[in-house]
C-alpha cells in the first residue's frame, strides 16, 4: 500500500510569554499583568441635613417623648433616635417646635369634614401607588406600599400576591390607615397604623395642601400616659420636662439647690386636675389667654357660690414684691398651714374643727365649729370630735370665714399649705389661688397616680410619728382619740421647709426631671463650640413665665396666634447684648457668648375653636351629659387654613439648617373630659346619697367608654418634621 501524502504545514506565530523588551528576562516576578481600566470619577453630591423615614427601625408608634429625645439628641447630650434617619445631623444648628392642639389625624384622614374638594388636591394618575420600600428580616421579606385608598374602587382593598404584587380584592375590613404592609407569607397581614404617610400622594382638602411645601410625611403620634388608670399625661409638661441622669452633675446640683415658695405653687392645670375650687383670678387668666374676654367676674358663677355659702379671697394677681430679700425661702409671702376635721351630716361632710399654723409653727387660729345640719357620724377615730365637745360650741362656718378673710391679709401675699388641701378648702368653702399641696410636691413610692399620705411623709422625711390613733390634749393634759389637726398642720409646714431647702427634686421617688431648657443649655458641653451656649425660648399665650418658662432664656407672651408667629421670629433671631455689662449674676456673665438654639411655641386658636381647651373642660363639668362638637365644616376649614398659613410663615422665616417640628400633642380629648367630669360628679354624690338616689351612676359601661375615649385621645395625635435648608443647598 502506498504511503499517505504528507500533511500540509501550518504557519503558526511563535507564542511568547514575555514582551520583546523583556525577552531576556526569565524571572517570573518581573512578569507584567494587564493594567485595570481607570475608574470613572463619581460626581460628588453635597449632602444636606434631612429627616428620612427608616422603616427598618420603626417598631412602634412614635410618642411625644420620642420627639423630646430627638430634640435632646440634636442639641444636647441625648441618645440617637432609632426610629428616624437624620442626615448631616452636625449641620443642624437650631430646632423650633410648635404645638398645635386641635390639629390631629382626623383632619387629614377624612374623619372630620373640611369641605374636601378632590379637584383641588393636585392628585395625578401617577400617584396611585407610592414608593416601594423593602425591609428584610432574615428569610422573611416584607414590603411597604403607600397606597391611595381613593385610587381603589368602592368595596375593594389590597393584598400582596405570591410574587409581591399588589392586587385588589373584596374589602372585608375598612382601615383608616394610609399605609399598608404586606407580607409574602401572610398576605392577610393587617396594616401597621404607626407608619408615616406621604403627603404628596394623599388627597388633601385645599386648606391642608400647603403642608406639602414644607413636609414630606405625616407621623401618627401617641401621647404618653397610663393605660391601667386611664390617664393621659400633659403634652406640654411631658415634652418640656425630661428625666435627669442620676449620675449627672445636674442631678446633684438640683438636689441641693434652694428654691423659693413660689416655685411650689400649684399651676392652673394642677388645681384643675386635683379638683381644687378655681379662683376667679385664675379663670380670668385662662380667659385672657384664649381671647374670651377681659372681665374678671362671672356673675352666674358668683351667684351660685354665694347661694352655697362660698367666699373668695380678694386677689386679682400676685403682685411682685420689690422689697423681698434675695434668697429668702418665703419670698416675702405670708405662709399659713391649714388642716381641718370633718364629720358626716345629713348634707354630707361638714367642718367641725379648723387649725391654722404660721411659718414658725405657732398656732394662729384653732376653733371648733358647729355644723349647720344634724350630725350622722362624728368620725371620732379620725377627727377626734365627740358629741360632748360640740355640745356648747356656737361658732359657725360663717364666723370662721369672716375670721380667715381678716387673717389672710394682704391676700395676694398669702400662700396656703396643706395635705390634699382641696378637701379642707371645700369644707371651709374658701377659694384661694396660691396653694402648696404636700401630696403633690412629694411623690408616692409607687409613682403617679398614687399620692403619699401625710403620716408616711412625716415618718420618711421628718422621722416623726403622727396620726397614731390618739394624741395629747395640751389643755387637759389627757390622751384623746383621733388625729390632732395642729400636729398635722405643723408637719405640713416642716415638709415644705425641707423641700425649699433641698430643691425641687427632693421627695421625688420616681424619675427625677428637669426642664428641657436646662438640659439644652447644658448641651454645649457635649457639642463643643458648635452651638456655643444653647439657650431656649418659650412663645405662648398668656404669661408662660408663671408656669413653665422660668428657666427659658427668653419668654414671649402673646395674645393671639399672629403674635406667636412674630414671637418665634423674634426669638430665633435674638442675640445676647454682649455690650451690656450691668449684670451681676455670674451665670449671665458666663453665658454672654451664645444664641437661642431651641424655641417651643403653641398655636391655640384652633384648639379654642374646637373646644379642646381647659376653659371649655371646666365649663362642661356642670354639663356632664353633653360634649362639645366641632364647628360647621367651612368655619373649621377656614381656621385650619389660617393655622397652616401661620405654619408656612414660621417655616419661611426660619434660618437655614433649622429643624422644624410640629406636633398636636393629643387626639380629640373632649369625650374623655366629659366622662372624667361624669366620674367626678358620681364620686361626690356617692359619698352622701344611696345608689337609687344618684343622679349619675358610674358602671362598667362608663368605665369601658372612658378607656376607649382615653385611647382615642392618646392615639389621635400627629407630628410633622423637616429641616429648613437654602434652595441652593448651602
Amino acid at each position: 500500500m502506498p504511503a499517505p501524502p504528507p500533511l500540509p504545514e501550518i504557519d503558526v506565530p511563535a507564542f511568547k510569554l514575555t514582551s520583546e523588551e523583556n525577552a531576556n528576562d526569565t524571572d517570573d516576578s518581573q512578569m507584567k499583568h494587564p493594567t485595570k481600566k481607570p475608574k470613572k470619577e463619581k460626581q460628588r453630591v453635597r449632602e444636606i441635613p434631612e429627616f428620612c423615614v427608616s422603616p427598618a427601625k420603626l417598631k412602634r408608634v412614635v410618642r411625644v417623648s420620642d420627639l423630646q429625645e430627638l430634640v435632646l439628641w440634636l442639641l444636647a447630650d441625648g441618645v440617637a433616635a432609632q426610629w428616624l434617619l437624620v442626615k448631616r445631623k452636625q449641620d443642624i444648628k437650631k430646632v423650633v417646635v410648635v404645638m398645635v392642639p386641635g390639629f390631629d389625624m382626623a383632619l387629614l384622614d377624612g374623619t372630620v369634614d373640611l369641605v374636601c374638594d378632590t379637584s383641588s388636591t393636585g392628585k395625578t394618575g401617577d400617584e396611585d401607588i407610592g414608593e416601594v420600600i423593602e425591609r428584610s428580616d432574615g428569610d422573611d421579606a416584607t414590603f411597604l406600599w403607600e397606597v391611595e385608598e381613593a385610587s381603589l374602587g368602592a368595596g375593594t382593598s389590597v393584598e400582596v400576591g405570591e410574587e409581591g404584587e399588589i392586587m385588589e380584592t373584596e374589602k372585608t375590613e375598612i382601615f383608616s390607615e394610609w399605609t399598608i404592609v404586606g407580607n409574602r407569607r401572610d398576605p392577610d397581614a393587617k396594616p401597621f397604623s404607626f407608619y408615616p404617610s406621604l403627603l404628596s400622594g394623599r388627597p388633601l382638602p385645599p386648606c391642608l395642601v400647603p403642608l406639602r411645601n414644607m413636609f414630606t410625611h405625616v407621623w401618627p403620634t401617641k401621647m404618653d400616659g397610663d393605660d391601667k388608670y386611664n390617664k393621659m399625661y400633659s403634652p406640654i409638661s411631658h415634652f418640656l420636662n425630661c428625666p435627669i441622669d442620676k449620675n449627672s452633675a445636674s442631678s446633684k446640683y438640683r438636689a441641693a439647690s434652694r428654691i423659693g415658695i413660689t416655685e411650689l405653687l400649684m399651676t392652673a392645670e394642677e388645681l384643675f386636675e386635683n379638683e381644687y375650687p378655681m379662683h376667679s383670678s385664675v379663670l380670668h387668666r385662662l380667659r385672657q389667654e384664649q381671647g374670651l374676654g377681659n372681665s374678671i367676674h362671672d356673675p352666674e358663677e358668683e351667684e351660685r357660690r354665694k347661694a352655697e355659702g362660698w367666699i373668695e379671697t380678694p386677689v386679682t394677681g400676685m403682685e411682685k414684691d420689690d422689697n423681698n430679700e434675695g434668697g429668702s425661702l418665703t419670698e416675702g409671702r405670708k405662709i399659713y398651714s391649714v388642716d381641718c376635721e370633718m364629720c358626716n351630716t345629713e348634707a354630707g361632710p361638714e367642718l367641725t374643727r379648723i387649725s391654722v399654723v404660721g411659718w414658725d409653727g405657732n398656732v394662729v387660729y384653732d376653733t371648733l365649729v358647729k355644723p349647720s345640719r344634724p350630725i350622722i357620724d362624728y368620725l371620732t377615730n379620725f377627727s377626734g370630735i365627740t358629741k360632748s365637745k360640740l355640745e356648747f360650741v356656737t361658732t359657725t362656718l360663717s364666723d370662721v370665714q369672716t375670721h380667715l378673710l381678716q387673717l389672710f391679709q394682704p391676700a395676694h401675699k398669702v400662700v396656703l399649705v396643706g395635705q390634699s388641701l382641696n378637701s379642707d378648702l371645700k369644707a371651709i368653702k374658701l377659694v384661694h389661688p396660691y396653694v402648696v399641696d404636700t401630696s403633690v410636691i412629694f411623690e408616692h413610692s409607687k409613682g403617679k397616680p398614687y399620692k403619699p399620705s401625710l403620716k408616711w411623709l412625716a415618718m420618711k422625711y421628718l422621722k416623726r410619728e403622727i396620726q397614731k390613733g390618739q394624741h395629747l390634749n395640751p389643755l387637759t393634759n389627757t390622751m384623746e382619740v383621733g388625729h390632732d389637726s395642729i400636729e398635722d398642720a405643723r408637719a405640713c409646714v416642716d415638709l415644705v421647709k425641707m423641700k425649699l431647702e433641698k430643691g425641687l427634686s427632693f421627695g421625688n421617688i420616681g424619675a427625677r426631671t428637669e426642664s428641657i431648657f436646662t438640659r439644652i443649655e447644658r448641651g454645649h458641653q457635649s457639642q463643643g463650640a458648635r452651638h456655643k451656649r444653647c439657650w431656649g425660648a418659650v412663645v405662648d399665650h398668656g404669661n408662660p413665665m408663671m408656669i413653665y418658662g422660668q428657666v427659658a432664656k427668653k419668654v414671649v407672651s402673646c395674645q393671639n396666634d399672629d403674635d406667636v408667629v412674630n414671637g418665634i421670629q423674634d426669638a430665633i433671631n435674638w442675640k445676647q447684648d454682649v455690650n451690656n455689662k450691668q449684670h451681676t449674676d455670674p451665670r449671665v456673665l458666663l453665658m454672654e457668648d451664645g444664641e437661642i438654639s431651641f424655641v417651643w411655641a403653641r398655636l391655640r386658636e384652633l384648639e379654642v375653636l374646637r373646644g379642646w381647651d381647659n376653659a371649655n373642660r371646666t365649663q362642661n363639668i356642670s354639663e356632664a351629659s353633653s360634649s362639645v362638637l366641632d364647628p360647621p365644616p367651612r368655619v373649621l376649614a377656614e381656621k385650619v387654613k389660617e393655622t397652616v398659613s401661620r405654619l408656612q410663615n414660621i417655616y419661611n422665616a426660619l434660618p437655614s439648617n433649622t429643624a422644624f417640628i410640629v406636633y398636636s400633642g393629643t387626639g380629640d380629648p373632649r369625650e374623655m373630659a366629659r366622662l372624667n367630669a361624669l366620674q367626678r360628679k358620681f364620686r361626690e354624690e356617692y359619698k352622701i346619697k344611696k345608689w337609687d338616689e344618684l343622679d349619675v351612676k358610674w358602671t362598667d359601661d362608663e368605665q369601658q367608654a372612658l378607656h376607649r375615649a382615653v385611647k382615642k385621645a392618646r392615639e389621635g395625635g400627629l407630628s410633622l418634621m423637616t429641616v429648613k435648608v437654602d434652595e441652593d443647598g448651602e
